[in-house]
């Protein structure tokens, strides 16, 4: 089976026969300088045809349920307004997730590797809502499938906060510029933890 048809199956059987969309990001090959970017330096970045792919139903609720298809990560149902305690829009985006009333639920889910790759998902609706300024956004029921392998430095990270920006955004009738998904794709993986530069997701998005 292809990526798409195995997503597709694993929703289906998970959340039922209703209209999805999908949702695409490839990985990215790093031809030079690994994380320069983040000193100053020069990258050669080009995507390839392995990828993450999300299929995406809007729960007509504030609630989001994450599942996977590979189980070696577990399914983690969310609520948008549970999520959202402490993010406030009148601060910028690095002093809120520093709140300890924010940083506690990521760091939570981060101590179990099976819960820690929702941090991605959730991240990026709540980058949505900041980036928007949108007190309330809808559910998803959400299914992952991939074929970039883990640890490979091939940007796997990346390209789940990218799909998932997208898929928050498009079911919630809003959008964003390339530049914009560049930065919000950054703040999502500072928002997990993790300390990077914009490559990465400018390869991927800047296509």
């Amino acid at each position: 089976l292809t990526v798409a048809q195995r997503v597709l199956y694993a929703f289906g059987e998970r959340f039922g026969d209703v209209p999805v969309r999908l949702f695409r990001a490839p990985g990215r090959v790093n031809l030079r300088g690994m994380h320069v970017d983040t000193h100053g330096g020069f990258l050669n970045l080009m995507t390839h045809q392995r990828e993450v792919l999300l299929a995406a139903a809007p729960t007509g609720t504030k609630e989001s349920v994450l599942a996977n298809v590979n189980p070696a990560f577990t399914e983690v149902p969310f609520d948008f307004e549970d999520e959202c305690r402490g993010i406030k829009y009148d601060r910028i985006w690095w002093e809120g997730i520093a709140d300890p009333s924010v940083s506690g639920r990521p760091q939570k889910r981060s101590a179990a590797p099976a819960t820690a790759w929702s941090n991605y998902c959730i991240g990026a609706v709540l980058r949505i809502a900041y980036g928007h300024r949108q007190p309330y956004l809808g559910g998803l029921n959400i299914m992952v499938d991939s074929d970039l392998p883990r640890g490979a430095a091939l940007s796997s990270s990346a390209a789940l906060i990218v799909a998932s920006l997208l898929a928050y955004e498009r079911c919630n009738a809003l959008e964003s510029s390339t530049a914009q998904l560049i930065q919000a794709t950054q703040d999502v993986e500072w928002y997990a933890g993790a300390r990077v530069g914009m490559g990465d997701q400018t390869a991927i998005l800047d296509r």
